[in-house]
């Protein structure tokens, strides 16, 4: 096994491992936005 093919497969690791944290960290936050978007229009509709 050489030294690139060794590097390569590090470099896939760590890309596959930067892509899931991203796709997380994207989704933890639409999940931050939207409940508060359902929070806020609950506390108009019950202030109304």
């Amino acid at each position: 096994r050489s030294y690139t093919t060794a590097n390569n497969g590090n470099y896939e690791l760590i890309r596959r491992g930067g892509l899931i944290f991203a796709a997380v960290l994207f989704c933890l936050g639409m999940a931050i936005i939207f409940s508060e978007c359902l929070l806020s229009k609950a506390h108009t509709i019950f202030i109304q």
